[in-house]
């Protein structure tokens, strides 16, 4: 029953904090989903290597994806075990820094021919022929920006309705 003193409008606070930690829930699995889509290209790289027998190793464009999806997969878990405003926070920032990134590296990749020497050194001169590189840099950016506005703006909601 509803007490007189209570608006009708509004949640039990132990309501509000259990659909709190199933959006944070929801939210720390789409950013997992994300992490693993991120290393899909890592993962063939990794795959490619392991077949050839004569290979020169990973390229170090799949080792920075793989560490970026690494960095990703551990920020879900802390945003799982502390399901709290400032974590969401936090979390929105680090994807924030990742969208600066694939930013960064996707103006890279839009100026730089193949016989650069940062795309040399990175291994991705087959990448930049088919604009893979660029596309890869563009979904990645959209989902990134996606992410880091989700999590701020829930952070910021969630922060001052106290």
């Amino acid at each position: 029953m509803r007490r007189a003193s209570e608006p009708p409008d509004r949640p039990r606070a132990d309501e509000a904090e259990t659909s709190r930690r199933h959006t944070v829930y929801q939210l720390a699995a789409g950013l997992l989903l994300a992490a693993l889509f991120s290393v899909l290209p890592a993962l063939a790289d990794v795959r490619e290597h392991l077949q050839t027998l004569d290979s020169p190793g990973v390229a170090p464009w799949a080792a920075l994806l793989l560490m970026a999806g690494a960095l990703q997969i551990a920020y879900a878990i802390y945003l799982i075990q502390i399901p709290d405003w400032s974590t969401v926070w936090v979390v929105s920032l680090v994807c924030l820094i990742l969208a600066t990134l694939y930013a960064m590296f996707l103006g890279v990749f839009l100026m730089a021919d193949e016989h650069s020497q940062i795309i040399r050194w990175m291994g991705l001169v087959d990448q930049l022929s088919g604009d893979r590189a660029v596309g890869w840099c563009v979904i990645m950016l959209c989902l990134s920006c996606l992410l880091a506005y989700a999590l701020g703006r829930y952070s910021v909601r969630w922060h001052r309705a106290g």
